[in-house]
């Protein structure tokens, strides 16, 4: 066509000369024609040979065109557009390079992509609660899914033109590399838009686009990708239950309630699988409750998009996301699909017993703590089996509540008001609200009762025993707070199920205390810790040791199975064995309140039989010796200081570290260790008032060619400084026990510890080994 019409415009150009020249000539007021064409300047023709040449060239190309077949819109002096990289060429009618999804790469691209927006969502961080962005799932027309992204700074500019379902063509994009968690697509690169991005809207697109894609998962499938927060994947079965309503009437979903609880518990079977619990939250509970309720009979089948997988307790659960979107029986062929599937096999939607199902998951006190660690969980209900150590002293176990509706009373001027209900004059009736020290065989934890749970715990309820406690005190305990009562007292010991809430405070790390709404039936009746019995730590299923020596529960660290030991005193070889192993270190903590004349005040130095203690899982990034687990002296522990016939006991067991050994722990702490060095500089020392001193800083020698600082604070650093005011301890060798080790700007640093203790004894075998290498270290340098 390029050829031709270049023909017949030479064609047309001769054409117009000579009309040119003829037009001259035929002018009366012209002269002849060899006159004429002298007198046409050069200029002049070329103006006419272009104007005559164009208007004659026309027709020609025009029916050139039509005898060859083409539409005239084909022609284009310019060369036709091709893919980068080489890929086959495409035509546009701005000349824009078109892009595939599958041809997408890393890095800028200056082409155009054309797709389908199937859906897009906010991305944010659960843990700063900041905005990442906009995140959408496009389809193009070959059906390839691409994750694309919008940056905060370019929401605004992007976001009004964009609708869920609609086709756009994209200009000038980055493409960047897909994330490794939560992905949305298969494909590895993400659509990031760039400054230069251009987002338009694709109108009267020849090529059909696909509505939707999907990536289901089967049970099994979802089993073996739980917890690795990997690629998110789509459900589709048949809802059983619906917060623990089944399907066979219309179950009752009140907006305000879930608006307030921000999920949705509903029980899906996939096929013939078993069945699961999927959590909708947020966004998705929201859908949910106006897709159920908008069609005319109860609906069944249930599609849920790009699910997080959970293990609680062992089972698995599904959880939606921000991406996720909610699709019922006739929304999308899948589900018709699975519509038409569930009425030709009916046995498949048989009900389920309720109770069996919604029973909660069941996970120990470490496991709690573990999922509240976890930045993308929500509110939930656990079920939790645990014993309780003892009341948390000092806390009020009660509150005034409203007699209405149960909130916490105010004191107004004269009365009492309700703030929830409005009332300036209610009727104040006591309620439980009491701080629980509780332990399982993996950690400790406090447990607040509220309300109904701290009479299913007593048999009481809080207004009986308050008004008791008055009543037994006459008018002198009106104006103070009622103690703990006997009720709650007694329980400690005994072992429960309880239902525990995990709280949003929980979530936002405002509290570890962990909300009781319900105690649950065990299996067998609370079992009350009994002073006789003998204790299996091989289970550590109690927690809870019973007349056995502290000493002999130290031989635990070697093999649990030999910490059990019956009552009376130890033979001749358990003496031996501990002499010969030279004492083993184990952590122990008191809880509650020890008065005065307590046994349980112990004197350091002085020797202990403990019996009914604890033995509970540190969980503490910083431990005080290497054990996995310390004992807990409770309210019911017995103490006896015994007089031991021999040295029983080692005076101390010391084990300093090597300054490689504390770079280890520095940057991987595990405990509090000992070190051993000589003192060759003391800063901050005041000696006028060395009781005063909060802070110190000595510079110890821990090697020929290493001097770390040793910075002493509060109490560690008042008790050097009167060690100072005594006796010169510069150029001294000492031991400084349970030190916290820190890198800063990439040197050691060593902090004292509420539990470091200062040894300076020269029959110390680690001091005088030290003093030893001193000394031979100066003699070397004498020789040199």
């Amino acid at each position: 066509t390029k050829s031709n019409g270049l023909n017949c415009l030479g064609f047309g150009w001769f054409i117009g000369l000579g009309l040119s020249i003829l037009k001259k000539k035929t002018n009366p007021r012209e002269a002849e024609p060899s006159k004429l064409c002298a007198s046409i300047s050069s200029s002049s023709l070329f103006v006419l040979h272009l104007r005559f040449g164009l208007l004659f060239s026309c027709p020609f190309i025009y029916c050139s065109s039509l005898l060859r077949g083409n539409q005239i819109s084909n022609f284009s002096p310019y060369p036709m557009a091709f893919k980068p990289n080489g890929k086959s060429p495409v035509t546009s009618d701005h000349d824009d390079k078109i892009m595939l999804f599958r041809d997408v790469t890393p890095g800028p691209h200056e082409t155009q992509l054309r797709f389908r927006l199937i859906h897009f969502w906010e991305a944010w961080n659960p843990l700063k609660k900041t905005l990442i962005g906009i995140e959408m799932l496009l389809i193009d027309e070959e059906g390839s899914v691409i994750q694309g992204f919008i940056s905060p700074s370019r929401i605004e500019r992007h976001l009004s033109k964009m609708k869920p379902g609609s086709l756009y063509k994209l200009n000038n994009f980055y493409g960047s590399s897909n994330k490794t968690m939560y992905r949305v697509s298969d494909h590895a690169v993400t659509v990031s838009f760039s400054w230069n991005s251009e987002l338009s809207v694709l109108e009267d697109s020849p090529t059909p686009f696909e509505e939707d894609r999907f990536r289901f998962h089967s049970f099994e499938e979802f089993q073996a990708g739980c917890d690795s927060k990997g690629d998110l994947y789509d459900v589709l079965g048949h809802m059983k239950l619906v917060n623990g309503q089944c399907l066979t009437g219309t179950p009752v979903l009140d907006e305000v309630d879930i608006a307030r609880a921000r999920h949705v518990l509903v029980h899906v079977q996939s096929y013939d699988g078993p069945v699961v619990k999927l959590y909708l939250w947020d966004q998705a509970a929201r859908d949910f409750c106006k897709k159920f309720k908008s069609y005319e009979r109860t609906p069944t089948v249930l599609l849920v998009t790009t699910v997080n997988t959970k293990s609680l307790g062992g089972t698995l659960a599904l959880t939606t996301m921000s991406s996720s979107r909610v699709f019922m029986d006739c929304d999308v062929q899948p589900t018709v699909d699975y519509f038409s599937w569930l009425g030709s096999n009916p046995q498949s939607a048989e009900l389920v017993n309720a109770e069996v199902v919604t029973k909660r998951e069941t996970l120990t006190i470490g496991e709690i703590f573990s999922y509240i660690r976890d930045g993308s969980n929500k509110e939930a209900f656990f079920e939790c089996t645990a014993t309780i150590d003892d009341v948390v002293h000092g806390s009020t176990w009660y509150y005034i509540s409203c007699s209405g509706c149960h909130t916490k009373a105010t004191k107004g001027p004269t009365s009492l008001m309700c703030s929830k209900c409005g009332k300036v004059n209610i009727s104040g009736v006591p309620q439980y609200r009491a701080q629980i020290s509780v332990y399982d065989n993996s950690e400790q934890a406090v447990f607040v009762l509220l309300g109904d749970a701290g009479f299913e715990l007593t048999g009481k309820h809080a207004a009986e025993l308050v008004s008791s406690y008055f009543e037994a005190n006459g008018d002198q305990g009106v104006t103070q707070e009622v103690p703990f009562p006997e009720a709650l007292i007694s329980t400690i010991g005994q072992k429960h199920n309880f239902c525990v809430k995990v709280t949003q405070h929980n979530l936002d790390g405002k509290s570890r205390s962990l909300t009781v709404t319900k105690i649950l039936p065990m299996e067998s009746p609370p079992v009350t810790e009994a002073s006789g019995g003998n204790y299996n730590p091989t289970t550590l299923e109690e927690g809870f040791e019973t007349g056995t020596k502290v000493c002999e529960a130290s031989k635990i660290s070697g093999d649990s199975a030999e910490g059990s030991k019956s009552n009376g005193d130890m033979d001749e070889m358990g003496k031996a064995k501990r002499l010969k192993r030279g004492g083993q270190l184990l952590e122990g903590r008191v809880t509650g309140d020890i008065q005065p004349n307590d046994s349980k005040n112990l004197t350091e130095g002085d020797s202990y039989e403990f019996s009914r203690f604890y033995v509970i899982h540190n969980s503490r990034q910083r431990k005080l010796t290497q054990l996995s687990y310390y004992i807990q002296i409770g309210q019911r522990t017995t103490a006896l200081n015994v007089t031991l016939d021999g040295p029983m006991f080692p005076v101390h067991s010391l084990s300093p570290q090597k300054y490689t050994n504390l770079l280890r722990l520095a940057s991987t702490p595990t405990y509090l260790p000992d070190v051993v060095g000589q003192i060759v500089i003391i800063q901050k020392i005041k000696l006028d008032h060395p009781e005063l001193n909060i802070d110190a800083t000595i510079g110890l020698r821990l090697n020929r060619s290493t001097i770390v600082k040793l910075i002493l604070c509060d109490q560690q650093a008042a008790d050097f400084s009167i060690l100072q005011s005594k006796k010169n301890r510069k150029f001294k060798v000492m031991i400084i026990t349970s030190v916290i080790p820190k890198l800063i700007q990439g040197k050691l640093i060593l902090h004292s510890s509420p539990a470091t203790v200062f040894y300076f004894n020269k029959s110390i075998d680690y001091i005088k080994h030290f003093k030893r290498r001193i000394r031979d270290y100066a003699k070397t340098c004498s020789t040199e």
